[in-house]
């Protein structure tokens, strides 16, 4: 089921499968992809229990092996809305007997969108309902549409100038080796060929924010990193958008082991214990 909530100049749509953001305008103007699968039939998928390939699409636990698919399963499964505010849509998806056939923890996971004056707000709560820990990744990855200019026209731009390693992608997994990425730098130009490895991965920018421009107007896309230690840009070539993905946890390295508990990045909370982090949208006209 598709909901919406507007506020002010503002106004979001969530679908209830996979508590998916659908929809952000800002007064009238969409800045979310409409997921049209000549390039890629989603807008904004959240990705949990896991970020990224698991190597051999499979990972272990406590000697057990379960299957694991590209960035989880929350995404395609049904969210429960458990609150509608004046100004916030929050969802619910927790663990069941399905669940624990691929993921054998028991655990709530929310996702509360809360409008802001000039965006929305992503706050992510994992709440850890196990006896012992529970080990998990969490991950966005929001896609912005740019189909106003020739894509080679918008931009990327950094809070803070960087320097940063590349993590080069293997496939499935993170490759043993990383690659100089920018020089005290805050620009990442797009173009062609950009990601003809798949994403762009890095590790702790130093920058709390990342924004897409562009060279003709007041357009800004910007999205909080602050909470997020992982980063990954991507978008197919030559496609009308590109996403923005703070995350909290990576793809497997292509040397793991499989055991999930030494899985790099890997996040751990204790019995009732919670984990909460927020990713805040900014978006400019």
């Amino acid at each position: 089921m598709l909901y919406s909530k507007k506020l002010n100049g503002i106004e979001i749509e969530v679908e209830s499968k996979g508590a998916e953001l659908k929809g952000l305008k800002r007064d009238g103007q969409e800045f979310m992809w409409d997921a049209n699968p000549k390039y890629w039939g989603k807008t904004s998928p959240v990705l949990f229990p896991f970020v990224g390939g698991s190597k051999d699409n499979k990972y272990s636990y406590e000697g057990v092996e379960y299957p694991m698919g590209r960035h989880g399963f929350a995404r395609d499964n049904e969210f429960e809305l458990v609150e509608n505010g004046a100004n916030n849509l929050k969802f619910l998806y927790k663990w069941n007997e399905e669940s624990l056939k691929v993921y054998p923890f028991k655990f709530e996971f929310y996702i509360n969108y809360v409008l802001t004056e000039n965006g929305v707000n992503l706050e992510y709560t994992v709440s850890n309902k196990e006896e012992e820990n529970l080990y998990f990744s969490l991950g966005t990855h929001p896609a912005f549409a740019l189909d106003k200019y020739d894509i080679k026209d918008y931009y990327i731009e950094f809070s803070e100038k960087e320097t940063l390693e590349l993590y080069i992608l293997d496939g499935l997994t993170v490759a043993n080796e990383t690659k100089p990425f920018l020089n005290d730098e805050k620009v990442i130009k797009i173009t062609e060929g950009l990601f003809a490895n798949d994403a762009l991965v890095f590790k702790n920018p130093k920058s709390d924010y990342l924004s897409i421009k562009n060279i003709h107007d007041n357009f800004e896309v910007k999205v909080s990193l602050k909470d997020f230690p992982w980063l990954g840009i991507w978008a197919p070539e030559g496609a009308p958008f590109l996403c923005l993905e703070p995350w909290c946890g990576v793809a497997d390295f292509s040397n793991h082991d499989g055991n999930l508990v030494n899985k790099v990045a890997v996040n751990k909370i204790a019995k009732g214990e919670e984990f909460k982090r927020t990713m805040e949208i900014i978006v400019a006209n």
